[in-house]
């Protein structure tokens, strides 16, 4: 199906933060191949890359990015110039090429950002957002601003526990209290039973609702697609993998929209960057 990208849309988008509690399990993969499975679904696909010291995105899809959001943020081009066009409509938006991200803004470099996003003439109804390994600042803003965050699980049961951590630590001092669970490179039996022991594991966090939502099998196929530049589903549309994540984004269709006054893509830079802000501490009297 084609994307029909359209001039900006009041409609308020559905962001899903991509997670994980560590390097090695897949995290960018699964961003990357989510969001062109949504793309090829046809929804206007954003893809940001929220890990701006690994900015493993553009590489995942053969893209050669010049300019990043500190380019934006430093005023030195616009923020429709920075974007990326990749497989099936869906559109980049490269990492920073600097450490600071988009975590260590000025209140008129944080209003500037929001006026870019703002003044961008398409807008997505989807934002895919990869974010860093574990649950660092830029993290937490991401997670906290997100309507979905989407934790993937790596195949190996030693890595639960790593999870179990992440996701107190994101339902701690991001706020977040759902979150669904992908497994990664397991089939959906295994992934089952891991995402079973995760919620055992996570049960007497009693603020904390957890949802398993599938589970992407091991498939060589990903890392070919990846040679390609291509989302698996672009590249052997029906592999294993493919399907796989084929089914993820049928799901997701299903889920609740975010509600109407949660708004776009502007909204959503500026609660993640708002969630950043001290608290102001109040005179003793």
């Amino acid at each position: 199906m084609n994307n029909h990208w359209t001039t900006a849309s009041p409609d308020p988008v559905q962001v899903i933060a991509v997670a994980g509690a560590g390097n090695g399990i897949g995290r960018t993969s699964v961003a990357v191949n989510l969001a062109g499975a949504l793309a090829n679904r046809g929804h206007r696909t954003m893809l940001l890359d929220g890990d701006p010291a690994l900015a493993d995105v553009a590489s995942a899809l053969d893209l050669q990015p010049r300019y990043g959001l500190a380019d934006v943020v430093a005023g030195s081009c616009e923020l429709a110039s920075i974007l990326l066009d990749g497989p099936s409509g869906l559109r980049v938006v490269p990492a920073s090429t600097d450490r600071g991200g988009v975590t260590t803004l000025s209140a008129a470099q944080s209003r500037g950002l929001i006026s870019a996003f703002s003044d961008l003439d398409e807008t997505p109804d989807v934002l895919v957002v990869d974010t860093a390994a574990g649950a660092g600042t830029a993290t937490r803003q991401f997670v906290q601003a997100a309507g979905e965050v989407l934790v993937v699980v790596g195949g190996e049961p030693a890595g639960l526990r790593h999870t179990r951590d992440l996701i107190r630590a994101l339902g701690g001092r991001a706020g977040h209290n759902r979150f669904r669970i992908l497994v990664n490179r397991a089939d959906d039996g295994p992934g089952t039973e891991l995402g079973e022991r995760l919620a055992r594991l996570t049960e007497a966090e009693a603020d904390v609702a957890l949802h398993y939502v599938g589970a992407i099998p091991e498939d060589p196929l990903i890392e070919r697609a990846r040679s390609l530049g291509l989302p698996v589903v672009n590249a052997f549309a029906h592999s294993p993998a493919s399907r796989a994540y084929k089914r993820l984004a049928r799901r997701i269709d299903s889920w609740a929209p975010p509600p109407r006054h949660r708004g776009g893509v502007a909204f959503f830079i500026e609660r993640m960057l708002r969630s950043n802000q001290p608290m102001q501490c109040q005179a003793s009297t």
